[in-house]
């Protein structure tokens, strides 16, 4: 699955590049549309903090790594249920939580 493509390619990277200035909801709808390219860049900024988030709730490396692509899996296939009217993060960290 492309997902998992992208999440093992970006490997627990986190730099802010240009790209950060493109906000999280655009990134979104771009994603929605189709654009994987966009879905990845929300990948590569989100990344970091779900791998922490879920070795917060595993203190398992290996489990921790698979949840966090169960997450990224689940907001993939919940990409077009976003209100683009209301912030991301906490839409995105209730998904997240809701899939411990």
């Amino acid at each position: 699955m492309h997902v998992q493509a992208g999440f093992d390619k970006l490997a627990m990277s986190d730099s802010r590049g240009p790209s950060a200035a493109v906000s999280a909801g655009l990134l979104v709808r771009q994603a929605t549309g189709g654009d994987l390219d966009a879905f990845e860049e929300l990948i590569h900024r989100l990344q970091r903090r779900v791998y922490g988030f879920a070795y917060q709730h595993l203190r398992d490396s290996e489990e921790a790594h698979d949840l966090a692509q169960e997450i990224f899996v689940k907001l993939y296939r919940n990409l077009a249920r976003y209100d683009p009217e209301r912030p991301f993060e906490p839409w995105f960290w209730k998904l997240a939580a809701n899939t411990t």
